[in-house]
């Protein structure tokens, strides 16, 4: 099966490619914000139900799995900026 280098998870067809790929994946992570991969059939167990041999999943969160930035989408640059990583000197 050929793969496009970007699939979208709002896209059929795309979704389609990312559940096969997943299905013979041996990990799957993803950095989307929480409940995102429950609207499109990516959680952990419904990877695990449809792997041909088991999978590793790994969620990254910005802000961390729990606490009130839980649920905040962000990214990298924007999470040392919120905890002072990113400070100038």
């Amino acid at each position: 099966m050929r793969v496009k280098d970007v699939l979208t998870l709002r896209e059929a067809d795309d979704r389609e490619k990312i559940s096969h790929l997943a299905s013979r994946a041996d990990v799957f992570t993803n950095s989307y914000r929480p409940g995102v991969t429950a609207r499109f059939g990516l959680t952990p167990s419904e990877l695990a139900a449809s792997s041909e041999r088991g999978v590793i999943c790994m969620d990254i969160n910005a802000f961390g799995h729990s606490g009130p930035w839980a649920k905040r989408p962000g990214f990298d640059q924007v999470a040392q900026a919120a905890i002072g990583f990113a400070a100038k000197e």
